[in-house]
């Protein structure tokens, strides 16, 4: 492994400060250290002082010196030795013993980061909430002796490559058991034909994986909410993604209705930077099996987690406007992938990407039968309703859903369409028949010019033409439906 110190430097500190003692088991701590550069994406190995063994836990966060300057970082693990020929440094101090990177997470930021071309740095700083020390220490577990998780059989020297993070090396995700829901009734999933088979495989402990269209209408909140309690039913984590606020107090009280207040956590920028510290240690200590959140929950670290859903998946908010950019649909799917999870990608349009993970075999289908889409998304809808969706396209959206709006089906098209060239042939054979200025009104045409055109066709078409002059080929194109309509073409 890297160490920042050269090689063959010792291990003296800087004059004036006394020589600190390593720690007699597992000396050496493998740091993750907060550094932006993409050729220093790597583990380094730095040494434990004694008086810092009981605190020095994988997964906490640390302070150490790099380049000389005193930098921050996450403790990755520890091992009896180092790769490294040259001396180390020893770590400055442990900011907190808790542990707050998990070996999922540390795997998922590690893949994020070569999946998109940034550093772990920067996807573990979208992953980990600034540290609040206030809500920290009130949470605070007091451990009296050391981990099982430093345990040397559960430490390999070799296991944190930037390429392999086993899932023991961190800290264990379950620290206590979070209580079961009952499983309940399919609801309003049964309007889907493979509604209940999708249920019933989540009760069962399967993984299924669907890109959901929804059926347009305010129900999908209380369709989410249950597939969440079946999963959590079984004993899995369950974390859902929605695009905003709205979204998420509208997910949050259908989990609160179908469940009961305090099944649930949410997690949300607006909550400020305590609150939010504090449910995201209550989702880490295993406080809760359901988690539901804005973009930035998608590193939420669940307990074993079960079931990924995402809301809405086109909408631009669950792209992250910071390096790497990871995108929720992405990060989701992944997280699924390398859990073994249960995926749902749903929405009342499906996008480019949710339909390439259905060609490409990932997932399946999830939606109405022609006859149920029909029926919540008629041809008309009366004039009144369609106000909201002028004022507020999130409000019409929640209401009707895209498809009711008849914005994006070919059937919808198809008929535009037919009424505007209905229109056109209404127009090119009564327009053409109105009094036009300077000309009598019984008179067809103008005068002797017209009488001699109408006498020979070729002049007929070419003064046509010429009349019709700098207006266009609008006139020009109506004359041939004209034409063609009183000849029965």
């Amino acid at each position: 492994m890297a160490s920042p110190a050269r090689r063959g430097a010792s291990t003296r500190p800087r004059q004036g400060r006394p020589v600190p003692a390593a720690a007699v088991s597992l000396p050496v701590a493998r740091v993750a250290v907060d550094v932006p550069l993409a050729h220093l994406d790597r583990p380094f190995d730095y040494l434990v002082p004694e008086r810092l063994t009981l605190d020095a836990v994988p997964g906490c966060r640390v302070r150490v010196r790099f380049a000389g300057r005193l930098v921050g970082g996450y403790l990755l693990g520890r091992a009896d030795a180092s790769d490294h020929q040259g001396g180390l440094a020893f770590l400055e101090r442990v900011v907190s013993p808790e542990p707050v990177l998990t070996a999922e997470i540390a795997g998922l930021a590690r893949a994020v980061a070569d999946r998109y071309g940034g550093t772990l740095a920067d996807v573990l700083r979208l992953a980990i909430p600034p540290r609040h020390a206030r809500a920290e220490s009130a949470r605070r577990e007091q451990r009296e002796t050391v981990p099982d998780a430093l345990a040397p059989d559960a430490l390999a020297p070799d296991a944190l490559a930037p390429d392999v993070l086993a899932p023991d090396v961190l800290a264990p995700d379950v620290l206590a058991p979070a209580p079961r829901p009952a499983v309940p009734d399919p609801g309003s999933w049964a309007r889907y034909p493979a509604g209940r088979s999708f249920l019933a495989a989540l009760a069962d402990g399967r993984s299924p994986r669907a890109v959901w269209s929804a059926l347009p209408g305010p129900d999908w909140p209380a369709e989410i909410a249950r597939a969440a309690a079946t999963a959590a039913a079984a004993g899995r984590g369950v974390l859902i993604v929605v695009p905003d606020g709205r979204d998420l107090d509208s997910v949050d009280a259908a989990l609160a209705a179908l469940l009961g207040a305090g099944s649930h956590v949410c997690l949300s920028a607006g909550l400020g930077p305590a609150e939010r510290y504090r449910r995201w240690l209550t989702v880490l200590r295993a406080g809760t099996l359901i988690v539901a959140g804005t973009r930035s929950a998608m590193f939420a670290p669940v307990t074993n987690l079960g079931l990924v859903v995402l809301w809405d998946d086109g909408d631009d908010l669950h792209a992250e406007p910071r390096a790497p950019y990871p995108h929720a649909r992405e990060v989701l799917a992944l997280r699924a992938h390398r859990r073994g999870a249960a995926a749902l990608i749903g929405g009342f349009a499906r996008t480019a990407e949710a339909t390439q993970l259905v060609a490409g075999g990932w997932a399946r289908a999830l939606g109405g039968d022609r006859a149920a889409v029909r029926r919540r998304a008629p041809l008309i809808t009366a004039a009144g309703l369609r106000w909201p969706v002028e004022e507020s396209f999130e409000f019409g959206k929640d209401c009707f859903g895209l498809d009711q709006c008849q914005a994006r089906l070919y059937t919808a098209i198809l008929r535009h369409l037919v009424l505007v060239m209905a229109a056109l042939v209404w127009w090119a054979m009564h327009v053409p028949h109105a009094p036009r200025p300077g000309r009598h009104s019984g008179s067809r045409g103008g005068g002797e010019a017209d009488r001699q055109i109408e006498a020979y066709p070729d002049r007929q078409c070419a003064a046509r033409e010429e009349r019709r002059g700098d207006r266009g080929g609008t006139e020009a194109h109506s004359g041939v439906v004209r034409d063609a309509w009183r000849d029965g073409g």
